[in-house]
């Protein structure tokens, strides 16, 4: 297959399902599911430990500040397109079913920026998250649509767990 060439014009938003844990060893995995290409799984060898990941900064002012706990956080369009290079495609299809202009009503309706802190102290979460490319930032934004482990995120919205369902990542998340 050839190598795909990462875009914002053919990138416009991007789902994940993201498991990551330092509880008793260093465990970090997971999916993207892309919209027009399919479902790249990360790390590219199993028991491989994706170095180099580049996280969510939280602040626009402060983007050396970055953590795995950055739930509504920013990454530069280089930054999330090096995070797509750490894996490799597991199925080839594309997501007709969904538009970027639904998905930014849903997201801008229905998401809520609060989360539970839960009495679970294993350093470990599993997390859906969609980044949305913002032109006027040049930078994509993710939004945590469910998050459980430490702090717990729940959308408790019908129409967020139907997109989940749609793109498939109902079935990753326990």
């Amino acid at each position: 297959m050839n190598k795909v060439t990462w875009t914002i014009e053919n990138t416009p938003f991007l789902f994940q399902y993201d498991y990551f844990n330092q509880g008793r060893s260093y465990i970090h995995y997971g999916k993207f599911v892309h919209p027009n290409f399919g479902i790249y799984t990360y790390p590219k060898n199993t028991n491989e430990i994706p170095l180099g990941w580049r996280q969510c900064f939280n602040d626009l002012e402060y983007r050396e500040q970055r953590s795995i706990r950055n739930f509504f956080g920013y990454l530069t369009p280089e930054d999330l397109f090096q995070n797509l290079e750490k894996g490799k495609l597991e199925f080839s299809d594309s997501l007709h079913f969904i538009d970027v202009k639904e998905l930014n009503e849903i997201i801008n309706e229905e998401v809520k920026f609060d989360y539970k802190f839960t009495p679970i102290c294993d350093g470990g979460y599993e997390s859906i998250n969609t980044y949305i490319y913002i032109k006027e930032l040049k930078l994509y934004r993710r939004f945590t649509l469910k998050h459980s482990g430490e702090f717990t995120i729940d959308q408790e919205s019908e129409r967020i767990d139907y997109l989940i369902k749609q793109v498939g990542l109902d079935l990753l998340y326990t």
